[in-house]
């Protein structure tokens, strides 16, 4: 298939450089927004298991944004410093250097990583809500407290990640400082080798905890 002509000249690109930035700018912080929906619909949401899937769907799309709008920023610099400055380029060579440096950028360009940390965080949710045919007799307090403590500090979770692979649940902070050091569940009697990438957030103790205050 042929990759599609891009809708910009590079002129036009190159003189609304800034503007690009300050869009780019707004979308990142965006992430950041979402970040604090993911919590309120954890917290008041009747239906989470579907508000969460549109949500989701919806950080996709504006990831899959940020994600073009980096392609082409990072192709306009590429074009800039190719360039020199007392020189007039041809614009048909130019054009052509442009759509195959923009299809690198495009190919190449990754996902946002706090984006990817919320889709990661609520794929992890729905699916473990999904596997576990919700045997979720609604705790005591005093239950739910020794059930959420760390396993590291002992102190109850406030800040709730998981590991994919045996999906226990750690306070963020303590469980990245101990992966710096080791690569094994610390949890008693479990095998599991983690890395980093193996944390998720935990959203399903998030919204237990959230509903305990």
């Amino acid at each position: 298939m042929e990759p599609s002509q891009t809708a910009f000249t590079l002129p036009s690109v190159l003189s609304e450089k800034e503007d690009l930035n300050t869009v780019n700018s707004i979308l990142l912080e965006t992430f950041k927004l979402c970040n604090e929906t993911k919590s309120d619909l954890l917290e008041y949401s009747s239906d989470p298991n579907n508000d969460l899937t549109q949500f989701k769907e919806n950080v996709m799309d504006i990831a899959g944004l940020q994600k073009d709008l980096s392609a082409l920023i990072d192709t306009v610099d590429s074009i800039e410093s190719e360039i020199p400055e007392d020189c007039e380029p041809n614009l048909e060579e130019v054009s052509t250097i442009f759509d195959r440096v923009h299809l690198f950028n495009l190919q190449n360009q990754q996902l946002n990583e706090e984006a990817k940390n919320i889709i990661n965080a609520v794929d992890t949710y729905i699916s473990n809500q999904n596997s576990a045919a919700n045997v979720d007799s609604e705790l005591q307090v005093t239950d739910a407290i020794s059930s959420y403590k760390d396993p590291i500090t002992k102190a109850l979770i406030e800040d709730p990640v998981k590991s994919k692979k045996c999906n226990h649940s750690f306070e963020r902070k303590s469980i990245l400082k101990y992966l710096q050091k080791y690569n094994k569940c610390p949890y008693s009697g479990c095998a599991s080798i983690l890395k980093r990438d193996d944390i998720v957030e935990d959203l399903a103790l998030k919204r237990k905890l959230l509903n305990m205050r």
